[in-house]
């Protein structure tokens, strides 16, 4: 039987993403901890050796809605590529959510995830930066990073960030708001060490998020801040520390974390 709707799989590699995100976030890693919830999903897939799936537009919502995409994007090594399909031949398996076939029966478009989010998905694209501020060398590295208030606790572990302003550069947006954030006045820029887009689902747009790395001079254990400039978080404080980035990687809210495997 054939259908004429459209079908997707994301890929990173030559596997498909949840065999990626098996290889390169095993059960025992701590990133597990910040994953969505994925249990509205059948996992039926080893009932068909060899067979593989393909969500549908249903299913495509859920998962980018529920935010195990963005999540999956930020543990899996190899860049995420989109599989579309508009007809499916001789389905083994399908419910609301997804189709499953044998890979022989498709004929697929190769699509980098970037480029299928910004053509095929209708949410708006947000030019977002994020300052990894570190102290040390190697092994004694460390992240500089922040907590809100105890009501606001629910933020979870950041790192200072935020919209690039209209006719501001990339580099004198990520200085801005990590002055802001923290109250660093001497913070250098070492590099851009990151640049991914992501959907932040619970605002339903698209970040394009660009990684710089800092470096500063000062001392303090800790401090408090409050946060200046006009975005959303000012006037609150943050809590500051310093993390060491083995630890950052899995403990950073959302997919903060997933950029400091590029820091060494």
């Amino acid at each position: 039987m054939s259908r004429s709707t459209s079908y997707y799989r994301f890929v990173a590699g030559n596997q498909g993403v949840y065999e990626a995100v098996e290889r390169d976030c095993p059960r025992s890693d701590l990133r597990r901890n910040l994953k969505p919830d994925g249990s509205w999903l059948s996992r039926v897939g080893e009932k068909f050796p060899g067979a593989i799936s393909f969500w549908t537009e249903h299913g495509l919502e859920k998962y980018i809605m529920s935010g195990l995409q963005e999540w999956h994007r930020s543990v899996v090594a190899d860049p995420l590529f989109v599989l579309t399909a508009t007809a499916i031949q001789d389905s083994v398996y399908e419910d609301p959510f997804q189709i499953i076939c044998q890979s022989e029966s498709v004929c697929a478009q190769r699509i980098p995830w970037e480029e299928f989010s910004r053509s095929r998905l209708e949410y708006p694209m947000v030019k977002k930066v994020q300052a990894c501020i570190i102290r040390g060398r190697g092994a004694d590295a460390k992240l500089l990073v922040f907590e809100h208030d105890k009501q606001w606790g629910e933020a979870g572990i950041q790192v200072p960030a935020g919209t690039v302003d209209a006719g501001e550069s990339l580099e004198a947006a990520a200085l801005r708001e990590a002055e802001e954030e923290c109250g660093l006045a001497d913070l250098r820029i070492v590099k851009k060490i990151d640049e991914y887009i992501h959907f932040r689902h619970t605002h339903r747009q698209f970040n394009h998020r660009y990684v710089f790395l800092m470096e500063t001079a000062d001392r303090r254990d800790s401090w408090v801040h409050k946060v200046a400039g006009h975005g959303e978080d000012q006037g609150m404080n943050f809590h500051y520390s310093w993390m060491p980035l083995p630890e950052a990687e899995h403990r950073l809210a959302g997919t903060q974390g997933c950029s400091i495997r590029r820091l060494g």
